[in-house]
């Protein structure tokens, strides 16, 4: 149980009036200068955490335009697959109208040859 005795000085604190306000005029250029760094830190911390709040916002927009951009790189490839398969069939098309041609070419010189000389051999 307490008997109400409690120590009334504890090691290197000063007891007297005069000597507590000369600990308090020494301490008080180290307290202010650490005070002052403690203020202008919190500013610090407050502009940067307000700068980290920016870029995570840049950040989630920078990820939602990827992600867009890879749906429209898909896209654009599906799109790219449709125009070579419609390529290739205008090209076959294109072979055969050329075949064609040339075969009407063959038969109007054919036919030209055998309007000039009709006896001679085909």
């Amino acid at each position: 149980m307490l008997t109400g005795s409690a120590p009334t000085s504890k090691p290197g604190i000063p007891q007297d009036s005069v000597a507590i306000a000369r600990a308090f005029v020494h301490n008080a250029k180290p307290l202010l200068d650490s005070l002052t760094a403690l203020h202008f830190a919190r500013i610090r911390i407050g502009r940067l955490q307000t700068d980290l709040s920016m870029r995570e916002l840049q950040r989630d927009g920078l990820a939602s335009s990827f992600v867009l951009a890879q749906q429209q790189i898909g896209n654009l490839e599906m799109e790219g697959i449709g125009i070579r398969l419609q390529l290739g069939r205008i090209r076959g098309k294109r072979r055969i109208n050329l075949v064609e041609i040339w075969l009407w070419r063959l038969g109007a010189a054919y036919l030209v040859y055998k309007k000039i000389c009709p006896s001679c051999r085909p």
